[in-house]
């Protein structure tokens, strides 16, 4: 699966385009973004995967304990 990220960016009623800098700025800022968010998804994921092998044996007690 594809994830894009769509950024807006505004002048705010300055009535003029962002310059060559500016860009480059945001640019750099959205891409850095994106990595911090794409680290922290794969550390979330393997917390989750972890946390379940873990727990497995716990979860199979319970629900024999209770489905009786």
């Amino acid at each position: 699966m594809k994830v894009q990220f769509v950024v807006c960016m505004n002048t705010m009623g300055q009535d003029r385009e962002f310059t060559a800098d500016e860009k480059k700025f945001a640019l750099q800022t959205v891409k850095q973004y994106r990595d911090i968010w794409e680290a922290r998804e794969k550390e979330n994921l393997k917390k989750d995967v972890l946390f379940k092998i873990t727990n497995s044996d716990f979860d199979k007690l319970y629900k024999d304990h209770f489905e009786s």
